[in-house]
């Protein structure tokens, strides 16, 4: 189970570093949203102006959070623990300032939650 288990993990952070850069590329490149179907008013709560600043947090800090965790975890070594922890961190602070910003708007807000949770377990409890 153990090696299935880590398996799963890095196919995780895997998916959520492929959706972190491909969602944060898009928001960079059209700031406006539009070509994600992000309506401006989800911003009307939110310091922001358009989704260009969360365009680049979400590219540079979870996609380089999540592909660095996979990494680590797929080959070892030093720090791997301590990468981990900081993207479940990170990405779970990201989510939950995105829910205090706009509520509960998409589904995936919840799967990333979960996910952020088990990101954090997994680490917590990493061994190498």
């Amino acid at each position: 189970m153990g090696k299935i288990l880590h398996n799963i993990m890095i196919l995780l952070y895997s998916i959520l570093t492929l959706g972190a850069f491909i969602s944060g590329g898009m928001l960079i490149i059209e700031p406006s949203g539009k070509s994600m179907g992000l309506a401006r008013d989800l911003l009307n709560n939110t310091p922001f102006h358009n989704y260009l600043i969360p365009g680049i947090l979400l590219f540079g800090v979870i996609g380089l959070t999540q592909a660095l965790s996979a990494i680590k975890l797929k080959s070892g070594g030093s720090y791997t623990k301590q990468m981990m922890l900081f993207a479940g961190i990170s990405i779970l602070i990201w989510i939950i300032v995105q829910l205090s910003m706009l509520g509960y708007v998409f589904f995936l807000q919840a799967i990333i939650l979960i996910v952020a949770i088990l990101e954090l377990l997994y680490a917590i409890k990493y061994k190498p």
